[in-house]
């Protein structure tokens, strides 16, 4: 009986606690609800370049429902879309004619081709019409050639890639360098590089270790020899940048000799290194990998030079490092405007037109047109202005100490509503990769989930990139152990603190991040009151016979990092939610695209399958047109507004459903 009634109370308490979060909640009081079509719908512009000329600018903007090329002149003159695809495109870059513009395409399964568009005639040309699991990457093209460029294709052998030329023009391809069998990167790491003259002068090759050895070659017919070799660990935040102008040094991020990353010179002829950058606690960049996922670029090349002129260094809060001493002036009038933190996304090449992208927590990127010459700043737009009628949030940085007394970065984000600032819902929400980072910056979901009314915590976990080649190894086969216990020991630090309710956690990521979710509803389901799985992975062992062809010569680093499957099968089952959904008594939303190459569809279906057998309520949402990564707004909204009505059941936040 005395146990009864304790529950009761238990119940009674949790009832009153719910209700004086939702009272807080009072229309008179709390901001507007941001709409999801305003948070996840396509942005007014994103990802603007300036044409090599400078005289226009090209960028993304909405054309029916998905993102398309947009071109106009500096002044906004003669604006027009020269695409129409109906799904949203996410590269492009100009051609050096200043007539053309290249862009990629697929259709979710991530085997792209490229196209090309004439600007004078709105031609559009598939420069490389393959399918049938043929990707297209580009490995150089050179201001001294123009109508050519260098391609790699695994047309002919599904795990590795060949380098052809193309001829942008006719589109004729003549290959100029077969695979010897061995040349690979990891993940969409370039595995070639070619110097100014489009020759390939470096490539990249696994060892037994997972280590990266680097080839170099002094010309295309010179035999290939060793240059350096970056080992498992240091091969996280190491790279090639590029060639000097004159082609004889190679930049490189290089961890071979500092626990993390320098930028460093080396003289291709005696082989000597110069050493350009060190910061002692993080990466100059966050690795090669993340140089793709990250919305901001890493650095800035002098166009006419080659030389990297100054790095944008994420750290905790994003700062620059300058290279080039006659680019102080530029930078300390960008900083006079106080504006936000300012990225140079794109340049003319005379460098002295630059497009700047303007970086806050609370407000979206704005795009700006800088002129050197006159120190000009004028703004072009900004990418959601519609969202600015709406209350935001603020993103801090935080530091805390896992349980083994290793230091863990990340983000917290409180909710723009109620004025308690205690005992709050919170949003865990895990990156992906696991080797990229969050960056601090404006992020559609976090202002999501601040509006919404719950905390949101962002956790840099071991393995993250960007904080040096020992944090890496920290992470070395610790999927479901270590990685996972720094995701807890945030959050406890946060319900330490009295921020945070214990008892009303939810766990959300996408991809790595989903295998987080997962693996918290399994391994610690006591502390997560629900979870949210976006195109994670349940089953560690069978990699390989679910990531695309062109990943398996990488499975040798993973094989060090994540573990054999062949000796370590025990280890990897026991990290692998899908053995374990016993343990799970939480509710579950997952979600996957069909067309996803990296994680297949059906590991989300087995798992909902298994939960339903025992009665554990799992929503499954399956979207067949979307692959890895959600790329239409309808999938978006259809996603996050399941997401929202999820959180509010369980841990009682706002709706849209309550405007």
């Amino acid at each position: 009986m005395q146990k009864i009634l304790v529950k009761s109370i238990l119940v009674l308490l949790h009832i009153i606690h719910t209700i004086g979060f939702l009272s807080a909640f009072d229309p008179q009081n709390s901001p507007k609800i941001i709409p999801h079509s305003i948070l996840f719908g396509n942005p007014e512009i994103e990802k603007v370049t300036i044409s090599p000329d400078g005289k226009r600018i090209a960028y993304l903007a909405p054309d029916g429902d998905a993102m398309n090329i947009w071109v106009q002149n500096l002044d906004g003159s003669s604006k027009r879309c020269i695409t129409h695809e109906k799904r949203s495109l996410e590269s492009y870059f100009w051609g050096y004619d200043n007539k053309t513009i290249f862009y990629y395409n697929d259709n979710g399964n991530e085997n792209t081709n490229i196209y090309r568009v004439d600007l004078a005639t709105g031609k559009i040309c598939n420069l490389t019409p393959f399918s049938n699991g043929v990707q297209v990457r580009l490995i150089g093209y050179s201001p001294k050639h123009p109508h050519s460029m260098l391609i790699g294709m695994n047309k002919e052998r599904a795990d590795l890639f060949d380098v052809y030329l193309l001829n942008t023009e006719d589109a004729q391809l003549q290959l100029v360098e077969k695979n010897p069998g061995y040349i690979a990167g990891f993940d969409i790491e370039p595995a070639w590089h070619a110097d100014n003259d489009l020759t390939i002068r470096i490539a990249c090759r696994f060892n037994e270790g997972g280590g990266t050895e680097v080839l170099y070659r002094a010309d295309q017919a010179a035999p290939w020899e060793h240059l350096l070799t970056w080992d498992v660990n240091a091969s996280a935040s190491s790279c090639v940048i590029g060639f000097s102008a004159t082609n004889d040094e190679v930049y490189l991020s290089d961890a071979s000799e500092s626990n993390t990353a320098q930028l460093v010179t080396m003289n291709l002829t005696t082989r000597k290194k110069k050493f350009l950058i060190h910061d002692k606690y993080f990466d100059i960049i966050t690795g090669s990998s993340a140089i793709f996922y990250d919305k901001h670029p890493a650095f800035l090349i002098n166009p006419i030079t080659k030389a990297p002129a100054a790095f944008f260094l994420p750290r905790d809060l994003p700062t620059t490092v300058i290279l080039n001493e006659s680019l102080q002036a530029d930078f300390e009038e960008l900083e006079r405007h106080k504006l936000g933190y300012m990225y140079v996304s794109s340049t003319d090449m005379s460098f002295q037109k630059w497009i700047i992208e303007c970086v806050n927590d609370d407000r979206p990127v704005e795009y700006y047109v800088y002129d050197r010459s006159y120190k000009s700043l004028q703004l072009i737009a900004l990418s959601n202005p519609h969202i600015l009628a709406y209350q935001r949030a603020h993103t801090e940085s935080i530091v805390f100490t896992a349980r083994d007394g290793l230091k863990i970065h990340g983000y917290l984000t409180l909710p723009t509503a109620p004025s308690s600032r205690s005992h709050l819902p919170l949003v865990l929400l895990v990156h992906g990769g696991p080797w990229i980072r969050d960056c601090w910056g404006f992020d559609p979901r976090v202002q999501f989930f601040a509006n919404r009314g719950y905390a949101c915590l962002q956790i840099n976990y071991r393995g993250s990139s960007g904080f040096g080649t020992a944090f890496v190894k920290a992470s070395n086969k610790e999927y479901g152990r270590a990685m996972q216990h720094d995701l807890i020991d945030g959050a406890q630090w946060l319900i330490d603190q009295e921020i945070v309710d214990m008892h009303k956690i939810a766990i959300c990521g996408r991809s790595f991040g989903g295998y987080a979710a997962l693996a918290g509803a399994t391994f610690t389901p006591d502390f997560y009151r629900c979870a949210i799985s976006l195109y994670g992975k349940g089953n560690l062992i069978n990699t390989k016979e679910s990531v695309p062809p062109y990943w398996i010569p990488g499975l040798v680093v993973w094989k060090y990092r994540k573990g054999d499957p062949i000796i370590e099968e025990a280890m990897l089952k026991e990290q692998s939610p899908l053995f374990h959904l016993d343990n799970v008594h939480i509710p579950l939303l997952i979600a996957h695209g069909a067309h996803d190459a990296r994680i297949k569809h059906t590991e989300s279906e087995k798992i909902v399958e298994l939960l339903r057998k025992r009665n554990i309520p799992c929503e499954y949402i399956l979207f067949h047109n979307e692959g890895h990564g959600l790329n239409s707004t309808q999938s978006k909204c259809t996603f996050w507004g399941a997401v929202e009505l999820f959180l509010a059941e369980h841990l009682g936040g706002r709706s849209e459903t309550m405007i």
